[in-house]
């Protein structure tokens, strides 16, 4: 059983590797989205998205890498031994 105090911390460490598995690099908006579903903190920061999307810091879409579909290869990899759920 978890920790309810480690529930957000957990969310957010699965949002994070899940957006790597998927783009194979960091992809802000997706790990955002994601967090906020795991975590139920929807509307938390909300007024800080349109001020980030103005200066450039966030993206619609993630940048494509050479190699992505190599680390979603390692996650399976790994998903195999157990490591991940």
């Amino acid at each position: 059983m978890v920790n309810p105090k480690a529930r957000n911390i957990i969310a957010f460490h699965k949002s994070f590797l899940n957006s790597i598995r998927l783009t194979g690099r960091m992809f802000e908006i997706g790990m955002i989205i994601d967090y906020k579903r795991r975590s139920l903190r929807l509307f938390q920061d909300v007024l800080l998205a349109p001020k980030l999307l103005v200066r450039g810091k966030l993206h619609f879409f993630p940048h494509r890498i050479k190699g992505a579909k190599e680390v979603r290869n390692l996650f399976k990899g790994i998903k195999n031994r157990g490591s991940v759920q």
